[in-house]
């Protein structure tokens, strides 16, 4: 797999991940796109390395992310440098091979800027794009990973046609870059899954939903040893944390901006956790009220990256020295458009005084 070059900063690299909300009758969603297209011209001009595209179906928590081929496609004309990802696409609501093919040609778009986060789905309701592929879908998205790294690094793949006649068949067109950058999505906080994808050889993309400071480290040690287990340097696997972020031009101010929209923001996904969690679904209003004033308190004082710039760069040197090789920061969570361009110019002037450093 393809090792790409980390500059050697004091705190990780930054990009921004995209993951909003909005109300299917919402007029404003038909600005929503140029609003998405502003900011990545934006982050392409400062400097920031990736920006990150997620799947999502049928909610409208991610509801404007069915495809991130789409997005990707869309970033690859405006922008010249920074790194245009999935983060992640769920391998078994998709067929490996046009997964390859739409990719390929966004690495063709974008003069070789592709990397591809891949998730195995958890949202029984996804499925209803692919019934059939729940189940077995952990299996389905190891087989699928291994049909797009063959296909992208030139090899044949044997297939059958309509009329069940074999066939081998290659990529087309060609990418431009020869091995394919993937990381697993690792949600979860599953410290085996973290070894298990060091092993593999792959970079992990992960969040602190479910797992705390303490335990992200500890993973990382994990994917490191994992990394270790296979032979492969564990320094030079990758560990993409995605972080809530607002950077204000002061404490108050942070706080002030980012709290509400970010407790609207939580509550919007209980939708998928009611389905997930069965706990979810007996308690009362006042029990959900005192839930989420728990989880917006721990998400900004110790799962997010929320303050001024001397707090902001404290968190990011922290996640640094336990492993973190970049921060992707998902900053459309309901902040008003004007004030997460301000945020990313200060995260902009945060990158630049870290990379004249060096």
């Amino acid at each position: 797999m393809k090792e790409l070059i980390i500059r050697k900063l004091s705190i990780p690299e930054l990009s921004v991940h995209f993951f909003s909300r909005f109300e299917s009758k919402n007029k404003k969603r038909l600005g929503f796109y140029d609003q998405l297209i502003e900011i990545v011209e934006k982050i392409d001009k400062l400097g920031f390395h990736a920006v990150w595209y997620p799947e999502r179906h049928f909610d409208e928590f991610g509801g404007p992310y069915p495809s991130p081929a789409v997005l990707g496609a869309a970033t690859a004309v405006k922008t010249s440098s920074i790194r245009i990802r999935a983060g992640s696409v769920v391998i078994p609501l998709c067929n490996p091979i046009r997964v390859a093919e739409e990719w390929a040609m966004i690495d063709l778009l974008s003069n070789g800027r592709v990397d591809l986060a891949i998730a195995q789905g958890w949202n029984p309701r996804d499925f209803a794009i692919a019934p059939n592929n729940y189940k077995n879908r952990f299996e389905i998205t190891l087989d699928g990973i291994r049909k797009i790294q063959s296909l992208w690094g030139g090899e044949k793949l044997d297939v059958k046609d309509g009329n069940g006649m074999d066939h081998r068949i290659s990529l087309l067109p060609a990418p431009v870059q020869s091995e394919l950058s993937i990381w697993m999505t690792c949600s979860m906080g599953n410290h085996d899954r973290f070894y298990d994808v060091g092993k593999m050889g792959l970079n992990v993309l992960t969040a602190l939903l479910f797992q705390n400071d303490a335990e992200l480290a500890s993973n990382i040690k994990a994917y490191h040893e994992g990394r270790k287990t296979s032979g492969l340097d564990p320094e030079t696997g990758l560990v993409t944390l995605m972080q809530h972020t607002y950077v204000g031009s002061s404490e108050a101010e942070t706080k002030a901006t980012a709290w509400q929209p970010l407790t609207e923001y939580l509550r919007s996904s209980l939708s998928l956790w009611r389905g997930r969690f069965e706990q979810f679904e007996d308690l009362e209003e006042d029990e959900l009220d005192l839930l989420f004033d728990f989880a917006v308190n721990k998400y900004y004082q110790s799962s997010g990256v929320f303050g001024d710039e001397n707090q902001v760069i404290a968190r990011l040197q922290y996640l640094k020295s336990v492993g973190v090789t970049e921060v992707s920061c998902l900053m459309d969570f309901g902040i008003e458009h004007p004030k997460v361009l301000h945020s990313i110019e200060r995260l902009g002037r945060i990158l630049k005084e870290k990379t004249n450093a060096t």
